[in-house]
């Protein structure tokens, strides 16, 4: 049966479609209004010098409560000067990585980020975002440069006359025109408008679940304050995006829907604007350059890849088919250690396959790789995050790969990382479907238990 639900957000998203308005190859939507001549003109902004953090820290004590699905980043040591016993000079040496979801602090949706329909930003199909090339188009890469323009900071809570705003309190055009006419300022095309809500305060405190919860924020009516008055970005200063809960009975972040998907509109969330207020209150003055760091490219999750063996079929002829091969029999791999599908894992290797385990052992051919999969069907939930799939020989018939992995486990306080390994592989293509012909695991972060 097809939904004929009308819904009122994508009814304002069909009035408000920035689509072909830069034409049809459109990547970055209304960061277009930031033009060589605004970039110049925003120049003039600095006056005395004086630079300011608004970002949150970036750290293990993020904004995300324990127990959800993002994760605040993790940080685990791979060498410590004690592992460097090899060396003959005396030399140490540390080295480490991060493990995070890439909403772990301050950050800018991308125009890949939301949808809806089957399509994000410009009628890029839901199909362009996938686990082979991460956003295809719409990456948030294309917006690296673009970021640096006047901005201007519009201060609700102080409008209302509050450190902070109440729960769930929508703001609307005429908030951001009063806000306006109080600051003696005025948002142009092609300004970064920055909205402060106050909400940073429970991020201080430490009450994440509050600084995630019912938030402040932008409703369906600022929409058209943004579409209007042609700003180039929005940041602000709370971890949800929108109001929320939403107004709008049975949508999801449907502000996210039109701003982002129809607009075109980079979004900013979990900045930190308390030090900036300050700043601008003290000499009256609320517009300044806005200068954003570098994204990373946009990579949505890791999501495991579908798991029929028909998705990793060849021939292949180019490393590009040989990577997505690669990469969709290790996550698919994952997916069905997680789901304890002994079956699943086992269609993916061949009759006469290696597994090496440290700690555990050596298992060679099917029958002895199926009865150790049996050992190890989860008991509770877990996560294998497949990353960093490297390629490192191949041909036509025979592939060898390096893969980071993390590895999650649900507990009383919710997932955390318990061991981080790198996966060895070597995959042959039989019958056109590429299978692990051998596997072993190291371990980089710490030692398995037992």
């Amino acid at each position: 049966m097809t939904d004929t639900t009308v819904w009122p957000h994508h009814e304002l998203g069909k009035e408000l479609s920035n689509w072909g308005r830069w034409g049809a190859d459109d990547q970055i939507g209304t960061l277009n209004f930031i033009t060589p001549q605004k970039l110049v003109a925003s120049a003039t902004m600095v006056r005395t010098g004086k630079t300011i953090d608004c970002g949150i820290p970036f750290d293990k004590d993020g904004p995300f409560p324990p127990g959800g699905w993002r994760r605040n980043p993790q940080h685990l040591f791979t060498l410590l000067p004690s592992d460097s016993f090899y060396a003959k000079d005396g030399q140490i040496a540390a080295d480490d990585i991060i493990i995070m979801g890439l909403q772990a602090s301050t950050q800018w949706d991308g125009l890949a980020h939301v949808g809806y329909d089957g399509f994000f930003y410009n009628g890029v199909p839901a199909s362009a975002v996938n686990n082979f090339q991460g956003a295809s188009k719409n990456d948030i890469a294309k917006v690296a440069t673009k970021l640096v323009s006047r901005g201007v900071l519009l201060d609700i809570a102080g409008l209302k006359g509050v450190d902070v705003l109440p729960d769930s309190y929508e703001i609307t055009t005429a908030d951001v025109v009063a806000a306006q006419e109080r600051q003696g300022v005025r948002v142009e095309p092609g300004d970064i408008a920055c909205i402060r809500t106050g909400w940073t305060k429970y991020f201080r405190e430490g009450d994440r679940q509050k600084y995630v919860g019912p938030t402040p924020g932008p409703g369906l009516d600022l929409c058209r304050w943004i579409h209007g008055s042609e700003i180039a970005a929005l940041a602000l200063d709370q971890s949800n995006g929108e109001v929320w809960p939403t107004p709008v009975p049975g949508a999801t972040i449907p502000v996210h829907q039109v701003m982002i998907r129809d607009i075109g509109l980079t979004l900013g969330e979990m900045f930190d604007f308390e030090a900036l207020k300050a700043d601008c209150e003290a000499d009256g003055v609320w517009e300044f350059l806005f200068v954003a760091p570098r994204p990373a490219g946009h990579r949505r999750g890791w999501h495991a890849a579908q798991s029929d063996r028909d998705q990793v079929a060849a021939p292949v002829t180019s490393f590009a088919e040989v990577f997505a091969a690669v990469y969709t029999a290790v996550a698919a791999h994952a997916q069905h250690q997680d789901a304890g599908d002994t079956d699943g894992i086992m269609a993916l290797y061949t009759p006469d396959a290696v597994l090496e385990v440290p700690g555990m052992g050596v298992y060679q051919g099917a029958a002895a790789i199926r009865a150790a999969w049996d050992d190890w069907k989860p008991k509770s939930l877990q996560r294998h995050m497949p990353v960093n799939v490297v390629i490192t020989a191949w041909d036509d018939a025979e592939a060898r790969a390096t893969t980071d992995v993390v590895f999650l486990a649900q507990g009383d306080k919710g997932w955390s990382v318990q061991i981080v390994a790198r996966y060895h592989d070597v995959l042959r293509q039989v019958g056109g479907t590429w299978l692990f012909s051998r596997r072993a695991d190291e371990y980089i972060g710490w030692a398995p238990p037992g």
